[in-house]
């Protein structure tokens, strides 16, 4: 009983420590996939990732709670707990109410925690598990979550762009680490469902690289000119990845576009 108890009170404990559950899950996807015995626990990380990361799930999340901490600052709302007054101003300064500047790292404070989830890790142990030979269910739910970590990855890179909070990108990283290797190869994928999944990643990979290319620059006039890519459009970054995916056999008809 005791030990029950014990247990009991250990998840409890956990349960109001999201973070440290996250970075337990993050764990766990660190386990060898090559293990028979490690694949069902492997396969219910990858889900966790998939489903806190997926975009429509955080922009639900993050806008009530902005609206929560703008209610909070007006002393009206029952649903403030009274403790979340100081990250509440600190999201109003963050958002310039009162027609002052924005504050990007007082809105970081407030919602880059919101998940405390180390994308770069979950990025590298995703790549890992694509190229599972063991689970074809383990390699199309790891392929399907580099579709959320992507977006994840240019919302905090395009939001948090400068200060203590500044958040450096993962997809620059795609090329020296084999990412953009790996999913051109699950593009020949036996499994349709994958072969899918990575044309979609691939996809959202230029697609972000571009978008943060342009944000970046629009946001340092001093890099003017600096991210114009050579075919008029889009930024030096993204020609160097479509390159990339180019040379590794993945420019075919469903991603010329």
């Amino acid at each position: 009983n005791n030990n029950n108890n014990n247990n009991f009170a250990l998840v409890e404990k956990k349960a109001t420590q999201p973070c440290e559950v996250v970075n337990d899950v993050l764990g766990i996807l660190e386990w060898n996939g090559n293990d028979g015995r490690t694949l069902s626990a492997l396969e219910q990380a990858i889900k966790v990732i998939y489903y806190i990361t997926e975009p429509n799930f955080l922009n639900g999340a993050i806008s009530k709670r902005d609206v929560h901490h703008r209610v909070g600052t007006t002393g009206t709302s029952e649903e403030n707990d009274g403790g979340s007054d100081a990250a509440a101003a600190a999201a109003a300064a963050g958002r310039g109410e009162g027609g002052g500047p924005i504050d990007i790292d007082a809105v970081a404070e407030s919602i880059h925690d919101f998940i405390k989830i180390d994308i770069h890790r979950a990025f590298r142990s995703m790549l890992d598990h694509a190229t599972s030979s063991m689970s074809p269910s383990l390699q199309r739910w790891a392929v399907a979550s580099l579709r959320h970590l992507i977006t994840e990855d240019q919302r905090r890179t395009c939001m948090y762009d400068s200060g203590p909070s500044k958040y450096e990108s993962f997809l620059t990283q795609l090329v020296s680490t084999g990412g953009i290797m790996i999913l051109c190869s699950l593009l020949s994928s036996e499994d349709a469902e994958t072969r899918a999944h990575a044309t979609s990643a691939l996809e959202a990979i230029v697609v972000a690289t571009r978008e943060i290319g342009m944000v970046l620059n629009t946001a340092s006039s001093s890099s003017a000119g600096r991210f114009v890519s050579r075919v008029g459009r889009g930024t030096s970054n993204d020609s160097f990845i479509v390159d990339a995916i180019v040379s590794n056999g993945g420019g075919g008809s469903a991603l010329g576009h």
